[in-house]
């Protein structure tokens, strides 16, 4: 569970990070691009007001230009002094235009052309002036000659750095396009790097939360084999427990018992006979008063080995009590084999036993029961064969008897 909602939290962690990483790169671009489409628009309309200005300038140096013409052509002292009231009109609205364009921002280059253009205008103006004192004196054809030879070419010259001016803003507005044009597609670009950082990311993230999920499917996985594992070994020892004795490691009552009933039926149907023996140790209680339980479990291991060595290929031996075993003879064909065998094991545990550096001696006493064939039950087998064993003792022991 610990590790399950780390993984959580590890990947609710990683796409908040992505969230938080785009949802930041999209709000600096917006704000980017804002502060360009901002600037583009404050400098675009200086430009135009500048133009719009300029091109104002333009037309009233065209109407002092053109009034000047007609008090030239008509030569008329009354239309003189109305054309000069409306030139000083014009030259006042000019004066007015020139302080709004130097209120303006500009940079160096345009002021400096500006005020070239302003030198200029006023080189001219001072020729016209000369004109318009030479008709207020009626020396028309000095004013004339002077029109054309000063003041039409200082005019021109004037109308000329006036158009460069405007030339000068249509540049700048599209070099400030161009620039923009640069911004905006940088900030493309950036947004197209968030993008591709963004699916990268997603991408690395979905496949580090899918190693993550497969991570711990394999992780659940072993734990669920390791469990199932445990769980066969463990009842694979416990099944062994409930047929195993656990001081001699002989089978149990409960293996003995299956092992008696397989054996009943195979005989029964094959017509086969069955042995068992019923064994009893001789003289084992008093080994255990004297010396203890424990020195009684050592010599039953001992008894348990040398018995299952005397019956080797014969049968089941088991330990089914205290100091009481047991064997099973499948298929016996000669008695007289069954009676070698009891023969074999009571010569066997009559040796002496070593025990902790101390020799002590028991006998055994063993029943046996042969089926003949006959129909019976593995309970009344082993009630034969154990009033056999009984027997065994009470004609002295250490012998064997056959029901």
């Amino acid at each position: 569970m610990a590790n399950t909602s780390q993984s959580k939290r590890r990947i609710i962690a990683a796409f908040g990070l992505v969230i938080s990483v785009l949802i930041f790169g999209v709000l600096v671009n917006i704000y980017t691009l804002s502060n360009v489409a901002r600037h583009l628009g404050r400098v675009v309309d200086t430009h135009n007001v500048q133009i719009r200005i300029m091109h104002q300038i333009l037309d009233l140096a065209r109407q002092r230009s053109l009034a000047l013409q007609h008090m030239l052509v008509a030569e008329d002292p009354f239309m003189v002094d109305d054309q000069i009231i409306k030139m000083s009109d014009i030259a006042l609205n000019y004066l007015q235009l020139r302080q709004q364009m130097i209120e303006l921002p500009m940079t160096d280059a345009e002021r400096k052309l500006l005020e070239t253009q302003y030198a200029q205008t006023a080189v001219t103006g001072r020729v016209q002036s000369q004109v318009i004192g030479l008709l207020s004196d009626g020396n028309y054809k000095e004013a004339k000659i002077l029109f054309y030879a000063e003041a039409i070419p200082s005019q021109d010259k004037a109308m000329r750095l006036m158009h460069k001016y405007v030339a000068l803003q249509d540049n700048q507005n599209r070099k400030e396009l161009e620039q923009t044009k640069g911004k905006i597609e940088i900030q493309r670009n950036r947004m197209l790097l968030l993008l591709a950082f963004g699916l990268v990311l997603s991408l690395f993230i979905a496949y580090w939360v899918t190693q993550r999920i497969q991570h711990e499917i394999d992780r659940r996985n072993r734990i669920e084999e390791d469990l199932e594992t445990r769980v066969e070994e463990r009842t694979q020892q416990l099944e062994q427990l409930s047929k195993e004795d656990s001081v001699t490691k002989l089978p149990n009552r409960a293996a003995f018992n299956q092992e008696l009933s397989m054996a009943l039926q195979l005989a029964l149907d094959t017509g086969g006979q069955t042995g068992l023996f019923f064994m009893d140790l001789d003289g084992f209680k008093l080994i255990n008063d004297t010396h203890g339980h424990c020195y009684g479990d050592k010599a039953l291991v001992e008894i348990a080995r040398r018995l299952n060595k005397a019956t080797e290929g014969w049968g089941l031996l088991s330990r089914v009590g205290g100091d009481e075993f047991t064997l099973v003879i499948r298929d016996v064909m000669d008695n007289s084999k069954v009676e070698g065998v009891a023969e074999k094991i009571i010569r066997t545990i009559n040796e002496p036993l070593l025990i902790d550096g101390e020799d002590c001696y028991v006998g055994i006493s063993i029943g046996c029961v042969i089926t003949n064939g006959q129909d019976i039950s593995a309970d009344e087998l082993i009630t034969q064969a154990d009033h056999a064993m009984y027997a065994a003792k009470r004609a002295g022991k250490n012998r064997l008897v056959l029901a």
